[in-house]
């Protein structure tokens, strides 16, 4: 349990430093109420990561990280006892806002990424690849996703102005449900998407190679209040 901290990432080296400033792999787990920052573009890598669960991480403030919260399943020899809320975290200045892993092997359940108010800069960070929230489609992840709910999140990127190059577009997206392995029952709704560089939701199912339509079953987007903005 990890609650009303303060964590300030200072990059003394240069480069990047990949790590998550709040690591948690446990059954039970919180992340509430805390504040992470660090200079946007700065070299931070990831603020909070929650493995496992069932857990719940919320009210939390994040700003500058290239990756705000990464939610992963079991590994190894665990127990599959995911179940992960994400919710009412408010984040400024990220590139990837959430990240849901499903390590090769796993499956990855009833995760709920909700009501989170997330702007994006996108630019100052100058990846090839960027996302409000998204399934991760890694080598190192070849895992399943079922029983995913995005909801109510509000999805903020700055101008691009002319565009830049080297952008990845097959995997960059407001909401970006591409993956290696297969997704079931994935429900998304109530969200809102605010000048998107690139696509507001991105569904590419057997990412990689030819799309494998029967490995995403029961994918909905079912309510009218969602909407993609270009302001």
């Amino acid at each position: 349990r990890v609650t009303d901290c303060y964590f300030k990432y200072e990059n003394q080296v240069g480069g990047t430093y990949d790590n998550s400033v709040v690591y948690l792999n446990c059954k039970g787990l919180k992340c509430l109420d805390n504040e992470l920052e660090t200079a946007v573009g700065g070299g931070g890598i990831g603020a909070i990561e929650a493995h496992r669960g069932p857990g719940v991480v919320t009210g939390n403030y994040i700003k500058g990280f290239r990756t705000g919260v990464n939610g992963v399943s079991s590994s190894g020899a665990e127990s599959n006892t995911d179940g992960i809320v994400i919710a009412n975290n408010a984040m400024e200045d990220v590139n990837r806002a959430v990240s849901l892993w499903a390590v090769t092997g796993k499956t990855l359940r009833n995760v709920v990424v909700a009501n989170n108010p997330i702007q994006l800069d996108q630019v100052v960070h100058n990846q090839t690849t960027h996302a409000g929230v998204e399934l991760m489609a890694s080598t190192s992840a070849l895992g399943d996703f079922e029983d995913i709910t995005i909801a109510g999140n509000t999805i903020k990127f700055v101008d691009e102005g002319a565009g830049r190059a080297g952008q990845n577009a097959s995997s960059s997206a407001g909401i970006n449900l591409s993956t290696f392995g297969s997704i079931r029952n994935v429900n998304v709704h109530g969200n809102t998407l605010d000048n998107v560089p690139m696509k507001g939701i991105l569904l590419n199912a057997g990412y990689g190679g030819a799309t494998i339509v029967s490995a995403a079953n029961r994918i909905s987007f079912d309510n009218p209040s969602s909407e993609v903005r270009d302001s």
